[in-house]
């Protein structure tokens, strides 16, 4: 099992005897208290979405000690079998965080083998939320990234959540919500008066918290525990993917993308191996494998099962529908890679990740040496990244820089026929681009310009 540790080099905040996660802590003063606080919320729904009955939401914040047992004490009044939810503070230039939610309901005991197997990146890390919801009854549960839970429940369920609440000695804060009132007393600009005091009450840091030395391979990072998950509670993407749109809702065009793709060993020994001899596979239900579902790749024993592959492709697209097709193709056009390979195949490559890219990232991917190392996320332990409080205007996202990829041999490319899109137009400074790279990206990033493969190589 390659299940992920904490890193123990890094020191808890801790403020008047409370425990603060290790992956997200206030850097202003601040006067935590543990307790909770209920508002009453009315059915609502749209044609979208069914209607949400009549419920109370809770937002409870504990000492990081009691946050495991607390949750899972709540997860108890959970049905056997829910829809997953989990949100990671992601690498998209445009997107703050990836929203991930099973569409199928998932059996309780999926759930509670990922809490099992990541609980360090769940409960500690600053860079994730989950939870997890039912509709019959209607309970909502969820853990977010600053660690506070939100509860929603119908009316009926009330009284079994204050008893559970009332057991671990937490006390309502802000009072309301008794007997189907309106709530929390509020302000003029319709905040409330008291609010749990978590970490983004004030100025703050998120920081990933798993311990990924060089010599432990074997040690899933943030982005291998993502990618677990997802697979273990069979979520997707919760975003239009037929749109390219940022999180204010403007639509940006044509992009620069990044992707991962995961080539699982093909069971027909047809070579989607990457050219290595194919066996047929153990078991075509990744959610029962667990962590190796995500599992990098890895030295092959001469018993051993091909390895899983993984490929990174640079493109151009409009929105995540075209940057997944292209991006499978792609594939499939490597030195090695899967022919005959479509969206539709059971054992066919699949899109873990694609993430937009400003502009001179793209430029920076297309002219840098391939050798060179990927650089280290801005997430990583001991880089934390600092956050305005709640009550502010939250600061744009962080983009850090991609990895690299090889770029093609001779390229050749025409004059662009339209004005080249550049959505990260700011004033920050970057080196001048090649000719030949300018050109490529003008007409690969026009407006209404068709989907364009730049860039693809295998990750060894």
């Amino acid at each position: 099992m390659h299940r992920c540790l904490l890193n123990p080099a890094l020191e808890r905040v801790r403020v008047n005897g409370f425990a603060f996660p290790l992956g997200v802590y206030p850097v202003e003063p601040i006067a935590p208290k543990s307790g909770y606080t209920v508002d009453f919320e009315p059915a609502d729904g749209d044609e979208e979405w069914e209607e949400w009955p009549d419920r109370y939401v809770y937002e409870v914040l504990v000492s990081a000690e009691r946050l495991r047992p607390l949750c899972s004490a709540l997860l108890s009044l959970l049905p056997g079998r829910v829809y997953p939810i989990l949100d990671v503070l992601g690498n998209d230039a445009f997107r703050e965080i990836d929203p991930y939610i099973a569409y199928e309901l998932v059996g309780i005991e999926s759930l509670y083998d990922g809490l099992r197997w990541y609980e360090p990146f769940l409960f500690e890390d600053g860079l994730c939320g989950f939870g997890a919801m039912s509709e019959e009854p209607f309970m909502y549960f969820f853990l977010d990234e600053h660690k506070v839970l939100t509860v929603r429940v119908e009316t009926s369920e009330k009284e079994r959540v204050d008893r559970l609440l009332a057991a671990f000695e937490l006390g309502n804060l802000g009072g309301g919500a008794e007997n189907g009132s309106a709530g929390r007393a509020r302000k003029p600009d319709g905040r409330p008066l008291v609010e749990v005091m978590a970490a983004d009450a004030v100025s703050h840091e998120h920081r990933s918290v798993l311990l990924t030395p060089d010599d432990r391979p074997e040690l899933p990072g943030p982005e291998e525990v993502s990618e677990a998950l997802v697979d273990l509670w069979g979520m997707t993407l919760n975003i239009d993917v037929e749109r390219n749109l940022d999180d204010d809702g403007r639509d940006l065009g044509v992009t620069g993308w990044r992707c991962l793709i995961r080539v699982e060993p093909q069971p027909d020994g047809d070579g989607g191996g990457g050219g290595e001899e194919a066996k047929p596979s153990e078991s075509k239900d990744t959610a029962n494998e667990g962590p190796k579902a995500a599992s990098v790749a890895e030295p092959k024993s001469n018993n051993a099962r091909p390895r899983v592959r993984y490929a990174e492709v640079l493109l151009a697209a409009g929105c995540w529908r075209e940057a997944e097709d292209l991006a499978i193709q792609a594939v499939g056009k490597l030195p090695g890679g899967p022919s005959g390979v479509s969206l539709t195949d059971e054992f066919g490559p699949r899109l873990i990740s694609a993430d937009r890219l400003w502009r001179h990232e793209v430029v920076a991917i297309l002219a840098g040496p391939a050798d060179q190392p990927a650089p280290q996320p801005a997430g990583a332990p001991g880089r934390p990244e600092s956050h305005a409080p709640r009550t502010q205007e939250p600061p744009p996202p962080h983009q850090p820089s991609p990895a690299l990829i090889t770029p093609p041999a001779n390229v050749t490319t025409n004059p662009p026929t339209n004005p080249p899109v550049n959505p990260d137009d700011f004033d920050d400074p970057h080196p001048p681009e090649p000719p030949e790279i300018a050109t490529l990206l003008d007409e690969a990033l026009a407006d209404d310009a068709p989907g364009r493969i730049l860039a693809s190589r295998w990750l060894e």
